[in-house]
């Protein structure tokens, strides 16, 4: 493995109330970070979704 496919650890920092403003809306955006190709921006926002799920359903938030 090269160092170009190495995991890349990136914290996203999201106002409350905007997180509530895309949750209600059914959509979440991730920013244009300029050091992250398409192919990252689509696995921090996979890996973004399943935490918040995961959050989601361990404070009871969702039942399914």
């Amino acid at each position: 493995m090269d160092n170009s496919m190495e995991r890349k650890r990136v914290k996203i920092a999201i106002d409350p109330s905007r997180l509530q403003t895309l949750l209600s809306r059914g959509e979440l955006v991730v920013q244009d970070f300029t050091c992250l190709d398409h192919e990252a921006k689509e696995s921090v926002r996979q890996t973004f979704l399943q935490h918040l799920l995961h959050q989601l359903k361990t404070s009871g938030g969702v039942t399914s």
